[in-house]
């Protein structure tokens, strides 16, 4: 039950974009390799909206062939002081990974500036695996973020650090590092490509390999 609850909530969420003012929506294809879990693949649809002027919503659904389907959703209250915009976010998070189901829920804050971002918040998960289940009641999330080329119309370039990537959802002393780039040779249309990397290790102490993915996609903003 709980998992159709998000599954809903982010269809209903989704539905906003037929009123949006700034959006962009993203077709991808995934591959990587995990140490724990091997090989793996995925295709995912994520969107980022900003449905009128003082809400925002960023989430997708992504299907692993491995694992199955996963539904993540953050809408958002935001407000624009000058250059910067503040936000304040709700988290909705259900990822399956062989056969063990997460789902989590959280809120928390946000800063977008022109060549910085960040978000801070607070997450509770449970975990199924086998028909038991355990909780996680308090787990921090947060994201910095590095705009490297604001001024270029045709490209966004964003180095990042942090333990909420779309569809994944860490401890806070779990840390990824990802490079993302969006082409766009022509008006509305545009190539999405990137990878992301994360160490083994508690804070990444390890110097041994976890995993690492890359990323290819299309996008298109209206």
């Amino acid at each position: 039950m709980k998992y159709k609850i998000l599954s809903l909530l982010f269809a209903l969420a989704l539905s906003n974009l037929i009123y949006a003012q700034e959006n962009r929506v993203e077709f991808s294809l995934k591959g990587g390799n995990n140490a724990v879990y091997g090989n793996f693949a995925a295709v995912s649809m994520g969107v980022n909206t900003l449905p009128c002027k003082n809400f925002s919503l960023k989430g997708g659904l992504q299907y692993n062939f491995s694992s199955g389907l996963a539904v993540e959703a953050r809408p958002a209250y935001c407000h624009d002081f000058s250059k910067i915009r503040l936000s304040a976010e709700a988290l909705l998070h259900y990822r399956p990974q062989n056969g063990i189901h997460n789902v989590a829920v959280g809120c928390g804050l946000g800063i977008k500036a022109r060549y910085l971002w960040a978000h801070l918040g607070y997450y509770h998960r449970s975990i199924t695996a086998g028909g038991d289940s355990f909780y996680e009641p308090f787990n921090v999330y947060y994201e910095l973020g590095l705009n490297i080329l604001p001024s270029v119309k045709m490209c966004d370039l964003m180095l990042s650090v942090s333990n909420c990537r779309l569809f994944e959802l860490e401890r806070h002393y779990q840390p990824m590092f990802a490079l993302d780039c969006m082409l766009y040779p022509f008006d509305k249309w545009g190539i999405a490509i990137g990878c992301c990397y994360k160490p083994a290790g508690i804070f990444n102490i390890s110097s041994d390999y976890y995993q690492f993915y890359a990323n290819v996609g299309v996008c298109y903003k209206w």
